[in-house]
């Protein structure tokens, strides 16, 4: 691998597993929230659960990307900053 493509994975991977932290952060949240006998509103719970759902479908889009790649053996690694739509 050349330096660039290093930095590439690199940054591909900084991506997705800031898409798992962000999933798990917020589902921690709800847990310890819970635990601690203060539990978030329903409301707030959904929006929550729904905002880890969302970066987990990124994650699992970014490494679907990354293995079609890997599989056409192009060499190249995916953009870490693809858009998603709302």
């Amino acid at each position: 691998m050349t330096e660039d493509e290093i930095k590439k994975e690199r940054d591909f991977l900084h991506s997705i597993l800031n898409k798992v932290a962000i999933a798990q952060g917020r589902l921690k949240l709800i847990t310890l929230k819970s635990q601690a006998g203060n539990p978030l509103s329903e409301q707030k719970m959904l929006e929550s659960v729904e905002k880890s759902l969302k970066s987990l479908d990124e994650f699992i889009a970014l490494v679907n990307q990354h293995r079609k790649l890997i599989l056409e053996d192009d060499g190249f690694i995916p953009d870490p900053e693809i858009k998603f739509e709302e």
